[in-house]
């Protein structure tokens, strides 16, 4: 569980370049699928801001979830969130003008990590042109990280 920072998540393409995949944030699970099945990671997270983590081994993580009924049903919502996420992100990544899935990307962002100054909205996630490509589905080419 990411206790505070932010990271990217990058999955290898076939050719073996990266895809950025999501951004995550404080609060977020990352890598519990394979600590739930075993199998290996699908994907790598990398920092983009000092980062701090709270962690648990797979044995361990599967036997609190069996432990803790509150906790496997809090992991299970995750998991539901990132599949609806995922979901929605692959319907509308194509389809659209690219301003329209510019702004689908952005307001996703914003209602998921944004927060209020005066007068406008940030995204408290560092994210360059080439980020935002990647999320919206314009970008296909290889991604530096």
């Amino acid at each position: 569980m990411l206790t505070g920072g932010y990271v990217k998540v990058l999955g290898g393409t076939e050719d073996g370049g990266t895809a950025l995949l999501a951004v995550r944030a404080r609060g977020d699970l990352v890598g519990e699928l394979a600590a739930i099945d075993g199998h290996p990671r699908s994907a790598t997270v990398l920092a983009v801001r000092p980062t701090t983590v709270s962690t648990v081994d797979g044995a361990a993580f599967r036997a609190l979830m069996g432990e803790r009924p509150g906790l496997a049903a809090a992991v299970q919502r995750s998991l539901t969130a990132k599949l609806r996420a995922a979901t929605r992100h692959r319907i509308d990544a194509g389809a659209g003008s690219a301003t329209v899935r510019v702004a689908r990307t952005l307001d996703t962002l914003v209602r998921r990590y944004g927060h209020a100054d005066p007068a406008v909205l940030r995204i408290g996630i560092p994210l360059c042109q080439a980020d935002l490509a990647w999320l919206t589905g314009l970008s296909n080419a290889g991604y530096a990280t």
